[in-house]
C-alpha cells in the first residue's frame, strides 16, 4: 500500500488531495487506487495565511 498527499492551485481554489494505491500480491491483478479531497480553499489570491488557518496545520496535525 502506498499514500500520495499532494495539493494543487488553480482558478481561485487551493485543493488538498491524498491517494490511496493498493497493491495485490498476485501481480495479475491491476492496483486499485483511491483518491479523497482532503480540503479546498475558495479564494480570490494565494495566501500562506489562508491555508495555515484553515486546513493547512489541522491535517498536518492529523497526519503525525
Amino acid at each position: 500500500m502506498d499514500v500520495v498527499i499532494g495539493g494543487d492551485h488553480g482558478k481561485g481554489r487551493f485543493c488538498m488531495v491524498k491517494k490511496l494505491l493498493l497493491h495485490y500480491k498476485d501481480e495479475s491483478k491491476p492496483t486499485k487506487d483511491f483518491v479523497f479531497q482532503n480540503g479546498q480553499i475558495k479564494s480570490t489570491k494565494d495566501s500562506l495565511e489562508v491555508l495555515k488557518k484553515s486546513i493547512g496545520f489541522p491535517i498536518a496535525e492529523s497526519m503525525a
